[in-house]
């Protein structure tokens, strides 16, 4: 039997050998106390977000660490100094740093990064180095678009594929034409606009335009371009205080909102502006000039106009809910989730809750209710943020109601309500002693077969 590892973190460095060839791993935790390796406070949180900004929507940001490392011993010193690891370059080394909660030998979050050692710092009195790890895809911003790579004619596709296979890049990134997938394609009249711009400028103007996203697989360093649809398939269900299972895993809700400041109705794009009255007169004019210079041609304007217009007209509601990162360590960019974080209730006196079916009526005492937020588990979302802190093993998951209009972004068959069954669908399981805690129904709700009888 192995033994489970400590609550800890663990530091893997592989090191440039020469320009864009990388060397072997190098586990610098081994043999030694990690504890006493890294500093205290020495990892910050790990932050990955799409669509950031309150006020803005974006493609995608770099999440980044800092790391403070005792160097005694030179193994961090630039190249400069032959005790170092890097005798090559310091900067753009690769860095993986797993966090194990003492639970399982199993990371429970994992960073995978480059140095930028433009922001390494050395404190001689404390022997002490700093580094500031970018994650993967933060090359992006340390390479620049040759002139002449995008022409003319181009297909915005073409253009991004042209883009992510430049040697620094897939010298870090895993490139892969099939993983590439815009969602909506247009010309490029003018490739000229991004000679010599950094890939992460250009990028930003070719994902915005086709509307969509860059994601860089955590685990794999694949790289994803692909639409800000969810992802079809299983829900992830956060539960709030009161589950009937005991299944809360919410420990917190922060910045709440309707989503009014992401809400553009609105849309000018050169010297053409779409927008939606319907919107405007509901919700007030809040209008977003958008840039793309590589595009001339009024038409594909004001079809990318329109467009936009069309994802970004309704206020859809966001919220950040704090979890162990245990609980939501596989979640990922655009996976679905529903809420469920009712009002608090507290029984009025010495009276016990009413229970429905079971209490009289004229007997039975209304309970307290209270609490400033209410959040049915009908309400469709995505995962548009992650934010880990590997100190407290706690995680930050943003989400965005789905959809486009006021009338989408709800699921149809979770959560319903005593009244809404209909006799020859929706009758009792017929084993009372089958519990699945991963169903919830309520009375009048149950489908044979589907759900248990204890928790109608």
């Amino acid at each position: 039997m192995s033994l489970i590892r400590p609550k800890s973190y663990q530091v893997l460095i592989t090191p440039l050998v020469s320009k864009g060839v990388y060397g072997t791993v190098t586990d610098v935790s081994k043999d030694i106390v990690l504890d006493d390796f890294i500093k205290d406070k020495g990892i910050s949180t790990i932050k990955r977000e799409v669509d950031n900004g309150d006020f803005d929507f974006g493609v995608f940001v770099f999440d980044s660490i800092n790391l403070t490392a005792l160097n005694l011993d030179g193994k961090f010193s630039d190249p400069d100094d032959t005790r170092s690891l890097f005798k090559y370059s310091r900067d753009k080394a690769k860095i993986t740093i797993n966090f194990f909660n003492g639970i399982t030998n199993t990371p429970d979050s994992s960073f995978r990064g480059l140095i930028d050692d433009r922001a390494s710092k050395i404190n001689f009195g404390k022997n002490e180095v700093k580094l500031k790890i970018l994650s993967n895809d933060s090359i992006i911003n340390r390479v620049k678009i040759p002139a002449g790579a995008i022409t003319n004619a181009t297909l915005v596709s073409s253009a991004i594929k042209t883009i992510l296979q430049l040697t620094d890049i897939v010298a870090v990134l895993n490139y892969s034409a099939s993983n590439i997938n815009v969602q909506n394609d247009y010309i490029i009249d003018d490739g000229s606009f991004f000679d010599n711009k950094t890939v992460k400028k250009g990028l930003d103007k070719l994902l915005s335009v086709s509307n969509s996203i860059l994601l860089v697989e955590k685990d794999t360093d694949n790289m994803i371009v692909r639409s800000r649809d969810f992802t079809t398939g299983d829900v992830f269900n956060f539960y709030g205080h009161g589950d009937v299972f005991g299944r809360e895993n919410i420990l917190d809700i922060k910045n709440y909102n309707t989503g009014l400041q992401r809400a553009f109705n609105t849309i000018t794009i050169g010297a053409i502006s779409k927008s939606n009255a319907g919107a405007i007169d509901t919700f007030g004019d809040n209008p977003k000039t958008l840039d793309f210079g590589f595009i001339t041609n009024p038409i594909t304007e004001a079809v990318i106009a329109t467009d936009i217009l069309d994802n970004w007209k309704i206020p859809k509601t966001e919220l950040e809910i704090l979890c162990k990162t245990s609980d939501v360590k596989d979640l990922k960019f655009f996976d679905l989730a529903s809420v469920d974080y009712p009002y608090r209730i507290k029984p009025y006196g010495d009276n016990k809750l009413p229970v429905y079916g079971s209490s009289k009526y004229g007997t039975a005492v209304y309970p307290y209710v209270f609490g400033n937020l209410k959040i049915k588990d009908n309400k469709a979302f995505k995962v548009i943020g992650i934010k880990e802190n590997p100190k407290t093993l706690l995680t930050m998951v943003k989400l965005r109601q789905t959809g486009k209009d006021i009338s989408d972004g709800y699921y149809s068959q979770i959560g319903s309500f005593y009244g809404s069954a209909i006799y020859g669908l929706n009758v009792y399981q017929p084993d009372a002693d089958r519990i699945d805690p991963n169903i919830k129904s309520h009375y009048g709700a149950a489908k044979f077969g589907t759900v248990h009888y204890g928790n109608i």
